[in-house]
């Protein structure tokens, strides 16, 4: 008897957490933040004073910034991602950092397990350090 009583079937665990990799959640990352500031982006055009959010990318990070008129570039607040084998990093410019490594839950779903033990799915991920980044300016 495998997963069928319990409603999932999961076929091949071990192919699902090899895709469930930390460069793979980068990826995810990474598209999901251009979305996320596309999408601001739209929704701020007439709302706020002249804000423009940027991504500098390298191949183990990237960071977003905000610069809102008028500000210094050298102020402007900032979110970085990086990445290495053992999982995903982020940290922001008033110093709060936290790591999450990848795993595969009973669903089969690939998370990010913070090291409260807390997982999180991708856009859950994103907001948790993006929010006041996009929102409180």
């Amino acid at each position: 008897m495998d997963d069928a009583k319990n409603g999932t079937d999961i076929k091949n665990w071990v192919e699902l957490r090899h895709n469930c990799s930390p460069f793979d959640m980068f990826t995810r990352l990474r598209h999901g933040v251009e979305q996320d500031i596309a999408t601001l982006v739209a929704l701020l055009s007439d709302k706020r004073p002249a804000t423009e959010f940027k991504i500098i990318a390298e191949s183990n990070f990237f960071a977003v910034t905000r610069q809102v008129a008028g500000e210094y570039a050298e102020r402007s607040p900032w979110v970085q991602f990086s990445w290495n084998n053992e999982g995903i990093r982020v940290k922001n410019f008033r110093g709060a950092s936290e790591k999450a490594v990848l795993t595969l839950n009973d669903s089969g779903e690939c998370k990010l397990k913070l090291e409260d033990g807390k997982e999180l799915n991708c856009w859950q991920f994103r907001k948790r350090f993006l929010e006041d980044l996009f929102f409180n300016f």
